[in-house]
């Protein structure tokens, strides 16, 4: 077995100091580095270099130089995520699937918090009604919709599960993205009934959480995925392979 190289074992400090949150947003100057882990400057460089393929770090080059930190958030989950299911041509119905039946266990599990009434209900709600006055606006009133799913599942109190299943929505929210931003300008876009319909179905979700009515939660997000996915599915220019989003660290830039 081989010893690990210089620069992975100071990437290997690096990123434990960075993930434990003991560097702020900006790694030290590269002299300062130097000088801590007594290595040569291409150690350094490369270190940084490992750690910038990870996403942790954006490097500076020129006269601001430095790097500043990045910690990992459910966007690097999906991005990689997206890579392997992209790899493995995984259509969207597949992963349309997995978010009908993991995203309404979320919505029940928001209605069982007993802190979300000032958390995720008020997100919610706010949402809601930002959706009333987008409707007119395609791109902003899709953002928005989106936004509100990834609050209910964010709002399960559970990492582990918000993690897993935010990064599927992520995914889901990429596509649905692209796909507004071609269809929006053809006046592919859905018609300002279904549009309302949408807003009417989040409003109930948004109260059947704040009732603490899991059973409601449940029912009312499993029956508006499923809706909302058939059509989105059948739309015939809709990608049908899973894409990996864009890049992270372009997103942090």
């Amino acid at each position: 077995m081989r010893s690990p190289r210089v620069a992975e074992m100071v990437a290997d400090r690096l990123r434990s100091q960075i993930l434990a949150g003991d560097v702020g947003d900006r790694l030290p100057p590269q002299e300062e580095l130097l000088a801590k882990f007594k290595v040569g400057l291409p150690s350094i460089r490369e270190a940084l270099r490992i750690l910038e393929v990870e996403g942790l770090v954006t490097v500076h080059r020129g006269n601001v130089g430095g790097a500043t930190v990045h910690l990992p958030d459910t966007s690097n989950v999906a991005y990689m995520l997206g890579m392997v299911l992209e790899s493995r041509q995984v259509p969207m119905d597949d992963i349309a699937a997995a978010i009908r039946q993991l995203e309404p266990m979320c919505a029940g599990m928001c209605s069982q918090r007993p802190d979300r009434i000032e958390g995720t209900v008020a997100a919610l709600e706010t949402l809601v009604d930002q959706q009333r006055v987008t409707i007119d606006d395609p791109m902003k009133f899709n953002s928005l919709a989106r936004e509100f799913h990834e609050v209910v599942v964010d709002g399960c109190g559970n990492q582990s599960m918000a993690l897993t299943v935010g990064s599927l929505v992520q995914l889901w929210t990429a596509q649905e993205q692209s796909w507004t931003e071609v269809a929006a300008p053809e006046g592919r876009f859905p018609n300002r009934e279904l549009l309302q319909q949408i807003v009417d179905v989040h409003e109930k979700i948004a109260a059947a959480i704040k009732e603490g009515n899991t059973e409601s939660a449940v029912r009312l997000s499993a029956a508006h995925l499923e809706a909302a996915q058939t059509y989105h599915l059948s739309v015939e220019s809709r990608p049908h392979v899973v894409c990996a989003p864009l890049r992270y660290t372009q997103r942090q830039e």
